[in-house]
């Protein structure tokens, strides 16, 4: 018995498998050659999966099934769950190891940025970075790339808000809209003036910024390899863990 309900659960894996990966539905028949199950199994697991509202029969094709809103239950819990450092801690160690330079994970949380995580390079003289440091948003590379998630308006909303010249408000615009282009941001000499850091955004499933991931280090070390190096392995870590959180780049491309 425990035997047949492991199996049990195999093919209805390998059919929802088969169901995500092809936009619209499917017929048995259809799922039957995709899976390599036998039909009587196929048609015991569709059974199964559309009483529990997992999968769903097409409007006026009842042979035809696509993924239920049963998923989105599923999900929304899933997400709930989701801790954000749990996901980007892992990857930011592996940063850090790679360029030996510090590493820290930073959220909006009103009209600020907090760093809520951080991994820790190994020099002598290095960028300390504690949880629940903050800063203005709009300050430093980590805030350009929590801005660049921002639409237009929200953005000039913001800037409304602090004690800048038009002139700086309008190199500020352009710089979050340039990180959005590039997918990262350099800034030198802001937050401290000794300091130079590169951050890319970290999406979610829907394709929000939810988070920042950067690299700070003191100027003198951010010579143009470094900054390359940085550069790289910033964008990639950021790219890892926004999938890891369910972002799929494909559908926004």
């Amino acid at each position: 018995m425990a035997r047949y309900k492991v199996e049990a659960v195999s093919r209805a894996v390998l059919l929802l498998e088969a169901l995500r990966r092809t936009p619209g539905s499917q017929s048995a028949d259809t799922l039957v050659a995709r899976t390599g199950l036998p039909s009587p199994s196929v048609n015991a697991a569709l059974a199964t999966l559309e009483r529990r509202g997992l999968i769903d029969r097409s409007p006026g094709s009842p042979d035809q099934f696509a993924l239920g809103l049963g998923w989105l239950r599923l999900a929304d819990v899933k997400r709930r769950q989701l801790d954000i450092r749990e996901v980007a801690l892992p990857v930011m160690r592996r940063m850090r190891d790679g360029v030996n330079e510090t590493v820290s994970l930073g959220v909006r949380i009103g009209a600020n940025r907090v760093n809520i995580e951080y991994a820790e390079c190994q020099h002598e003289v290095r960028r300390i970075v504690q949880p629940g440091f903050h800063v203005a948003l709009h300050v430093g590379a980590g805030g350009r790339a929590l801005m660049s998630g921002l639409d237009d308006t929200e953005i000039e909303a913001y800037l409304a808000t602090i004690p800048s010249s038009q002139i700086e408000k309008s190199k500020l615009l352009a710089a979050i809209k340039a990180t959005r282009k590039d997918g990262f941001a350099v800034v030198e000499g802001e937050v401290t003036s000794d300091t130079s850091a590169v951050s890319a955004p970290i999406r979610n499933h829907v394709g929000d910024v939810v988070a920042a991931v950067t690299f700070s280090m003191p100027q003198e070390r951010f010579r143009p390899q470094m900054r390359t190096r940085c550069t790289r392995e910033v964008v990639k870590g950021a790219a890892e863990i926004s999938l890891a959180l369910g972002f799929d780049p494909a559908r926004a491309a």
